[in-house]
């Protein structure tokens, strides 16, 4: 919401539409929210407060609710753009000017400094993860070839392939539910779809 608070419902009460459980948050107003698929975490972030001042909001929900504890985001000044939990719940994602950056969800202090991937296409418009957690996209907004794949089981940081066959920006991008498909949108109106499983053979 605008005062920088989390509201939750819980639907499976017997009135989902009675007062809401408010997590308070700080600073500006939440522009983009993301929750954990075992339901452990929920992560906000602002983009209202400038290129150099967007802020990311973490909140452990693993005792429910009403015993969230909150967190602040470190290491990501600039702007954000995109963002994303894997699917196993290990990794939160920032698309942060030119780079994405991870927090890595089940160390100590995930809110510690982030790892941080440089993306080189440009301002990261778009971050989403492979269903079976393996790869990440981020896509970007130059005109040049503008969509990255990133391996997550690799301890190379670097390691990452810059698929060809759309040129940028790209707005929007989806993964299908078996992980084998990649579909992203380019602002020329044309959908590439990439198979994942050629790709990983061929790096």
């Amino acid at each position: 919401s605008r005062d920088a608070t989390a509201c939750i419902w819980q639907l499976a009460s017997g009135q989902p539409a009675e007062i809401p459980i408010i997590l308070p948050g700080k600073g500006q107003p939440i522009s983009q929210m993301a929750r954990s698929a075992n339901g452990h975490w929920l992560a906000a972030v602002s983009t209202e407060g400038g290129a150099e001042s967007g802020l990311g909001q973490l909140w452990s929900l693993a005792a429910g609710p009403a015993s969230a504890v909150s967190m602040q985001l470190t290491g990501h000044a600039g702007q954000i753009q995109a963002m994303a939990i894997s699917p196993g719940n290990r990794w939160l994602a920032l698309g942060v000017d030119d780079a994405v950056k991870l927090w890595d969800l089940t160390a100590r202090d995930p809110a510690a400094a982030s790892v941080e991937r440089q993306c080189r296409h440009g301002h990261v418009t778009a971050t989403l993860f492979t269903g079976d957690g393996k790869w990440l996209v981020t896509c970007g907004d130059v005109r040049d070839p503008a969509v990255r794949l990133w391996n997550l089981t690799s301890n190379d940081p670097s390691d990452s392939l810059l698929l060809s066959g759309l040129d940028g920006p790209v707005r929007a991008a989806t993964v299908s539910a078996d992980s084998q498909y990649l579909v992203a949108a380019g602002n020329n109106r044309q959908l590439r779809i990439w198979k994942l499983k050629s790709i990983q053979a061929d790096a």
